[in-house]
C-alpha cells in the first residue's frame, strides 16, 4: 500500500485529501471534521477494500477490511457500493470510540 506509506503522521486536510485521491483514485476519503481534516478513507488494495483510519498513537490504520471472498474489483457495482457503506458505518463506529469529541461529517 504505498500510498499509505506516503500519508503524514497527522490527519489530512480536505485538500490533501482530494489530491491524494486524484493522484490515487483506489484512496477514497470517507468522513471529515469540523476543521476539514480527513480522519478516514477507504483503500482499495490488490483484491481488497481497506478502511484505514488515523489514531492518535499509531498513525494510519487499518481498521477493517472486505474479506477475501473474491476479487472486490469484479463484484457487481451494487455490491460494491454497499461495501463500501458498510466500511463507512464501520469507521463511523471506530471514530465514535476513538475521538467521542469529535464531530465527523461523512464526505
Amino acid at each position: 500500500m504505498n500510498t499509505l506509506q506516503s500519508l503524514p503522521d497527522r490527519p489530512l486536510s480536505f485538500a490533501e485529501a482530494m489530491s491524494v485521491h486524484e493522484d490515487d483514485p483506489r484512496f477514497t476519503p470517507l468522513s471529515r471534521d469540523a476543521n476539514d481534516d480527513v480522519y478516514t478513507f477507504a483503500y482499495l488494495g490488490e483484491s481488497q477494500l481497506h478502511g484505514v483510519a488515523f489514531d492518535r498513537e499509531e498513525g494510519w490504520v487499518v481498521v477493517d477490511s472486505v474479506p477475501e471472498e473474491g476479487d472486490y474489483a469484479d463484484r457487481p457495482e451494487f455490491e460494491r457500493e454497499l461495501l463500501l457503506a458498510e466500511m463507512a458505518e464501520a469507521l463511523a463506529a471506530w471514530m465514535a470510540d476513538a475521538y467521542p469529541e469529535m464531530q465527523h461529517d461523512r464526505i
